[in-house]
């Protein structure tokens, strides 16, 4: 019986010690292993490029994925807990977004549907439950234009009174309250969504508080000197936060500013003075954080690029805009070297990526010429 039950406890023990050892050496072997059969998409055609960003696109949609290989984790109980649904945060939306907006460009009914569908099924009807899911109101914009139901200006309105609400009750639409600051995403996050509501519906609140939200980060948030955002201010003293080059925090904010065409002097002085820090950057690339020569980073580069683009001041052709970025995506057509979207200490890698800028890569391929 003693024997029995000591065979059973080592037996017990080294199961154990299996699993504990599994659970930190599969992520790094798959780690390995990725980097080993790595291939990146560079590509100089941009008609080859374009339909493989297409069938990334579609593929990440119909699967609700946040495209993040296993050896990207730090064990396998974390991936195989699985991750944070993709509808809880910004990035989805903004992907479904510009993606319905490539699908209106191109006439591709097969994108648009799929997006409609997801949106119908896992969208409406859910609660707004944090200011990061704005973006899915510019979903339901999109979506009302094309067939005017008016459950997608219903979904719309309930967002944009959210967000009446919360500039009432605090002054501004504050991206997360649980922090004194105003962070940088919210200025992405939001501030489009009010641009394209006050656009569409016509009513003047929207688009004020909007402005609001850029004057005043521009005001707190920017640099006199080279215009270039921090990635928060406080509230209460209006000192500027943790990194001010962070280049995704610096792509939240240009993409909020594009609506805005109603700025002071000072604020105009200083979106322009940003213009031309960008602009110094001959080769097109921006890394994880300005100023420091890292490896690019495409969750800077693509909406700064869109940003100079549609500014008007730089000119880039879809096969300049291949030629500058296709190596940085995987041959499936998935953007990789990107920042990591929640703060974990690590850089920019061939494992990373973002939705965002998926989405925004695509919609560029047919705006561009």
């Amino acid at each position: 019986m003693v024997k029995k039950i000591t065979k059973i406890v080592i037996g017990t023990v080294f199961i154990i010690m299996l699993l504990l050892l599994g659970n930190i050496y599969i992520p790094q072997i798959a780690s390995k292993y990725y980097n080993w059969t790595y291939v990146a998409a560079s590509t100089e055609d941009p008609d080859g490029f374009e339909q493989l960003l297409r069938d990334a696109v579609i593929e990440t949609i119909k699967n609700d994925s946040w495209n993040v290989p296993l050896g990207s984790y730090q064990s396998l109980f974390q991936f195989l807990n699985g991750d944070i649904s993709v509808f809880g945060y910004g990035e989805f939306g903004y992907l479904m977004h510009y993606a319905y907006l490539y699908g209106e460009e191109k006439k591709d009914s097969e994108l648009m549907n799929l997006i409609k569908n997801k949106f119908d099924k896992n969208v409406l009807g859910e609660a707004f439950l944090r200011n990061d899911q704005t973006s899915y109101g510019l979903v339901a914009i999109d979506l009302y234009k094309d067939s005017h139901d008016n459950k997608y200006k219903e979904y719309a309105d309930a967002i944009f009174n959210c967000l009446d609400s919360l500039d009432k009750e605090d002054g501004l639409v504050i991206y997360n309250k649980k922090h004194p600051e105003q962070r940088v995403d919210g200025i992405g996050l939001v501030c489009p969504f009010l641009y394209d509501y006050f656009s569409e519906f016509k009513l003047e609140r929207s688009r004020q508080i909007a402005d609001k939200m850029v004057r005043d980060f521009i005001r707190y948030g920017t640099d006199e000197t080279n215009g270039v955002p921090a990635k928060a201010y406080g509230l209460m003293n209006h000192i500027k936060h943790i990194s001010p080059n962070w280049g995704r925090g610096i792509s939240w904010y240009l993409l909020g500013i594009m609506g805005s065409d109603s700025l002071d002097d000072e604020c105009e002085s200083r979106i322009q003075r940003l213009e031309t820090e960008l602009l110094k950057n001959g080769n097109c690339l921006y890394p994880q954080y300005f100023d420091e020569g890292e490896q690019p980073d495409m969750s800077s580069t693509i909406p700064v690029l869109w940003y100079l683009t549609q500014k008007g001041l730089l000119h880039l052709s879809r096969k300049d805009f291949t030629k500058i970025v296709s190596g940085y995506f995987d041959n499936d057509g998935i953007v990789r070297w990107c920042s990591p979207v929640v703060n974990s200490g690590k850089g920019v890698d061939n494992k990373t990526t973002n939705l965002f800028c998926q989405g925004l890569a695509l919609y560029m391929m047919a705006e561009l010429e």
